[in-house]
């Protein structure tokens, strides 16, 4: 140790710049041999499968011939869509649920602000309230110990 601290010992030398750069173009040079090596390989495969393949059935391509029920939904992503739009513009707009009963639906946020005016409804306890069983004011005792000294 010196009278400054602990003597630091450091790297003298940078790495080899023309070293690193030449290992960098080696692998960019075997990456694309080997891609374009591959190509022909894979274009090869593709068109072996795609003679290989055994063709649709011919009920694919006829629209009146339609698997029976329950078929599977074409589209399910644009049906939820659909679905999800039509339930909220139920959410969103005045109408009659029951004319007859007079019963309509309003918008929901007109429904919240409602709420938050007025209030919930609630009961008194005198209104409605079901007469409770009275509990016992003494507990009862406890049971004898069983035969025999066991629980």
């Amino acid at each position: 140790m010196s009278e400054h601290g602990p003597k630091i010992e450091y790297e003298r030398t940078d790495a080899d710049l023309k070293s690193v750069t030449k290992v960098g173009v080696g692998i960019f040079l075997l990456a694309t041999v080997v891609s374009l090596a591959l190509w022909p390989i894979m274009n090869g495969m593709a068109d072996r499968q795609a003679k290989d393949d055994a063709a649709p059935p011919p009920i694919a391509f006829d629209p009146a011939r339609q698997a029976p029920e329950p078929r599977l939904q074409g589209e399910p992503y644009g049906d939820w869509l659909s679905l999800k739009t039509r339930q909220e513009a139920l959410l969103a707009s005045y109408g009659w649920v029951d004319e007859s009963g007079g019963v309509a639906r309003i918008p929901i946020d007109r429904a919240m602000k409602i709420v938050l005016e007025r209030g919930l409804p609630s009961r008194t306890p005198t209104q409605g309230a079901a007469p409770t069983p009275s509990a016992p004011t003494t507990p009862a005792p406890p049971a004898p110990p069983a035969p025999g000294g066991h629980p």
